[in-house]
This record gives structure tokens, C-alpha cells and sequence, in this order.
């Protein structure tokens, strides 16, 4: 049977218009596994070798952006745009690594944050003046912040707290808080911001 040019293309915009809706579909399935993932908690696993070469498993734990009500909401887009998941300590008792404080001047309203994307974590700090572009102090593979004692795996060990202007270190002339950068139990750092420059200063001096 032969078909008219008319019918010919109608069939054709439909087939074409089938396709469409089905790719459609299907980026709406994977946008819908995506946020689903980004709502749940999640946990990550692997092994690294000990003091001995004798490997050892580790797991870190990851919360999702649902656990941190208080994060603004311009800041959660853009964490929500990254994929963003807050890995816990093994300390950690409630949900930790999102930190509030006037972290770019006095009196602003400022959050800093453990970022994991894939086996990589970055240390974010948002100021309310510029949400959208967050700075990344620090940026490094996960397992380069797991902590071993002995011949066992503690886990992840890296921890973030706000410091008040008052326990600062007095040559710095502060006049706003900071951001202690913690190694659990082995080092600390100091990130301060100061004359649009980020200082960073060893804690363990």
C-alpha cells in the first residue's frame, strides 16, 4: 500500500516526536536518581594499606544536603549544582562540617563546609556577599584524610570548627572569626580572611 506524501510525514514527526519524549523520559529518570541520591546518606568504602602493607578497609560516611536545614538557600544551590555530600568524622555524634561564622568580615553571615564529590573532598567557604562563587581553600583525595592507629582503620578524620575572634592568635590583628582546618588528632591549620587574601596559619606552633 502506498501512502500519501501528507500521511509519509506525519508518520515521520510522530516517530520523531516519540524519540523525543523518550530521551526525555530518560533525562528526567537520571535528574530523578540523582536528587534521590542526593537526599539519602550514604556510605563509602575501599581498602588502603596499613603500616604494613596489610590492607585495610575504611568506610566514610556522607550525609546528605537535607541534614543541614541551616544552610542558606543560595548556598545550597550551588552545593546542590555540585552534588555535594558532607562526610562525617568517626567522632561524629550529630551531623558535622558545615560551620556558620563572619568568616569575611564582622557581622557577616558566612558558612564553611566539607564538600565530597566522587573520592574527592574540597573545603568551601561561601560569604553572603558573593553566594555563588564560593572559594576552595583546600582540595585532595579522601583517603589522604583517613586515620590509622596501630593495626586498625579509625576513618575519616578531617573536621572543621569555627574559631571566635578571642582564641585567635593575637599578630593577627583579627577583627572577625576563623575556620580551623583539623587532621583529628594530628595537625591543624588556620584559615583567615584578611584584605581579600586567604591566610592560612600551622595551629600546631
Amino acid at each position: 500500500m502506498y501512502l500519501a506524501q501528507g500521511q509519509r510525514l506525519r508518520l515521520t514527526l510522530t516517530a520523531a516526536s516519540r524519540r523525543v519524549k523518550s530521551a526525555a523520559c530518560l533525562l528526567l529518570g537520571l535528574f530523578a536518581l540523582t536528587a534521590r541520591a542526593q537526599l539519602a546518606e550514604q556510605e563509602q568504602t575501599g581498602q588502603m594499606a596499613g603500616p604494613d602493607n596489610t590492607p585495610l578497609a575504611y568506610s566514610i560516611r556522607l550525609l546528605p544536603l537535607a541534614s543541614f536545614p541551616d544552610i542558606p538557600a543560595p548556598f545550597l544551590r550551588v552545593l546542590s549544582s555540585r552534588g555535594c555530600l558532607i562526610p562525617q568524622t568517626y567522632e561524629a555524634h550529630q551531623p558535622e562540617n558545615v560551620i556558620h561564622g563572619s568568616f569575611e568580615k564582622p557581622g557577616s553571615s558566612d558558612v564553611a563546609l566539607l564538600c565530597t564529590t566522587g573520592q574527592t573532598t574540597s573545603l568551601l567557604v561561601f560569604f553572603a556577599s558573593n553566594p555563588s562563587q564560593p572559594a576552595t581553600l583546600v582540595k585532595s583525595k579522601n583517603t589522604d584524610w583517613l586515620a590509622i592507629e596501630g593495626d586498625r582503620m579509625r576513618g575519616f578524620a578531617w573536621g572543621l570548627d569555627p574559631v571566635a575572634t578571642a582564641y585567635l592568635p593575637r599578630g593577627l590583628a583579627a577583627d572577625h572569626d576563623g575556620i580551623s582546618d583539623s587532621f583529628i588528632e594530628h595537625t591543624a591549620k588556620l584559615h583567615y580572611y584578611s584584605r581579600d587574601h586567604w591566610l592560612t596559619v600551622d595551629r600546631n606552633n
